[in-house]
């Protein structure tokens, strides 16, 4: 009796095992770009993970790739293994809800292919499409800026319908956009591109409803003038036909906007950020604050709030004359989030130019070795400060900001970095990966939610990356800081199960990947 009794209770500390581990190595991982791993969300809740990385090399010409599917406790679900050309290049990757999508680029057969899985790690759908010369030209130089840290540049996911991407493309003497559309539940595809217009248009995506998908469009009358004309450009996922276009400006200001956030209450959505005198230039003149636009389906402006660094942030923060927060710089939005109260969150990271000691040594080294010929890097870099968490009402006024100070971290964007104002350079600094912040995850009845950032931290009892959190629970907050000190050439940090978070880490040498779950207090 004692024995089975036993080895019941052997059994039954299996299975919890089982289902409660926490720490997943795999190895022979040749080649993975952390940002190509991410987390499989379902109703706010993590159910899983996937993790891409090139696996073998099979031949010369050809290399095996895996797509591993985890669950939530990190236990192998499904590996998907699949042979292909050595000359395929994984660009982007992407989760909905519904369906896993890879954008590969084979520079040999000159595609872009997207592949579309399902959770049960089937192939569902494969969408290619071939490039000319000068379509591949700016493919890769589209590509050629950005790291494994950066955030997606072309590759975006509509919750539960699709997929959308944006490209640059060049047709005769214009340099234009390309959107495409693929859906999840089937092979419905689309395809936009403006077929007159300006010299150059740039197209920004910032969110979708669950009927529009939502586009800042820049107009340029010449190539390389900094004028341009902004709209917001809505287009139906079912069809890609516009639903609305809709200039940022009003009878006073223009708004020059980060990011967009759909309401649950109604159909209704929301855009964030900064805003200018109508005869300023959004590419060159400064910010005088943030602005808030809730936008109906149908394009129309149903109510608009703007509140002025000198004004209305000066009743929280510290402003200078500049319209730049002191010691924090630019103010740019990550997130906005509704809670349950009705009222908002908007989750913000501090930016700003500084003297590029380094690269004004390069510039005027190179200048005398080469007789004036100049160097690529900038007389300025750009400084990521701290973090803001903004606190708004219902009609979007600003109530209150807490600020999170972590150390600088600078990135060098090169000669742009002279040239281009704060909201200019906040795009490219996010492609690369410069900025701190990580993930928001918020709970399904919008009562908590918790920020995620890094800090790298110099002390005298610790020098390393820590990963610090802030957690609102009905709108009281706490923080937590993990160590995260390692000897992996790479680290990134994903949301988890409720009260952790998911640590990966890449050891390029040992061609080994690690991931452990944190807890948070």
């Amino acid at each position: 009796m004692k024995k089975l009794l036993l080895i019941s209770l052997m059994i039954m500390a299996f299975i919890i095992n089982v289902h409660a581990q926490t720490k997943l190595e795999i190895s022979n991982v040749i080649s993975i770009e952390l940002r190509n791993t991410g987390p499989i969300i379902e109703d706010h809740d993590v159910k899983g993970y996937y993790i891409f990385f090139q696996s073998d090399k099979i031949d010369k010409k050809t290399n095996e790739y895996t797509l591993r599917l985890t669950d939530q406790n990190l236990n192998n679900a499904k590996d998907i293994k699949f042979e292909d050309s050595k000359d395929i290049q994984l660009l982007e990757s992407s989760y909905n809800g519904d369906g896993l999508m890879f954008t590969f680029y084979d520079q040999k057969a000159k595609t872009l292919e997207n592949r579309l899985y399902g959770m049960d790690g089937k192939l569902k759908n494969t969408f290619t499409r071939d490039l000319d010369k000068r379509s591949q030209e700016m493919i890769v130089q589209f590509y050629s800026l950005g790291g494994e840290k950066g955030q997606n540049k072309a590759l975006f996911a509509i919750e539960k319908n699709g997929f959308i991407s944006v490209y640059p493309i060049r047709e005769k003497k214009q340099y234009i956009y390309e959107i495409n559309y693929y859906s999840t539940a089937s092979k419905k595809q689309w395809t936009y591109s403006p077929e007159e217009g300006e010299k150059r248009e740039n197209a920004v995506f910032l969110g979708a409803t669950d009927s529009i998908a939502v586009f800042e469009v820049l107009k340029f009358e010449r190539l390389l003038s900094k004028k341009s004309t902004s709209f917001i450009t809505g287009f139906y996922l079912n069809n890609g036909k516009i639903a609305f276009e809709v200039p940022t400006t009003d009878s006073k200001y223009k708004l020059y906007p980060m990011n967009m956030a759909k309401l649950d209450s109604s159909s209704d959505f929301v855009l964030m950020g900064s805003y200018y005198d109508n005869d300023d230039r959004i590419m060159a003149d400064k910010t005088l604050g943030l602005a808030t636009w809730r936008l109906s389906s149908k394009g129309k402006t149903v109510s608009s709030n703007y509140s002025s660094w000198e004004n209305d942030f000066s009743k929280f923060l510290n402003i200078n004359d500049k319209g730049k927060i002191d010691d924090i710089g630019y103010l740019y939005i990550h997130n906005i989030l509704e809670t349950n109260d009705g009222n908002f969150y908007a989750i913000g990271e501090g930016y700003k130019k500084s003297a590029n000691a380094m690269g004004i040594a390069m510039n005027i080294g190179m200048s005398l070795l080469n007789h004036g010929a100049s160097y690529s890097s900038g007389f300025t870099k750009i400084d990521i400060t701290d973090l803001v968490l903004l606190k708004l009402n219902n009609n979007f006024k600003v109530t209150g900001a807490t600020i999170y100070n972590k150390n600088k971290n600078s990135i060098d964007l090169g000669t742009a970095t002279d040239v281009n104002s704060g909201p200019a350079l906040a795009a490219a600094i996010k492609v690369l990966g410069g900025f701190d912040y990580r993930f928001t995850q918020s709970n399904k009845d919008k009562s908590t939610f918790v920020v995620g950032y890094t800090d790298y931290v110099k002390s005298s009892d610790y020098k390393g990356l820590t990963f610090n959190s802030i957690t609102c629970n009905n709108n009281t907050v706490t923080t937590d800081k993990i160590e995260l000190k390692s000897k992996a050439t790479s680290t990134e940090i994903y949301p988890a199960k409720t009260g952790s978070v998911l640590v990966v880490d890449y050891f390029k040498k040992d061609k080994k990947l690690e991931a452990h779950m944190e807890k948070l207090n």
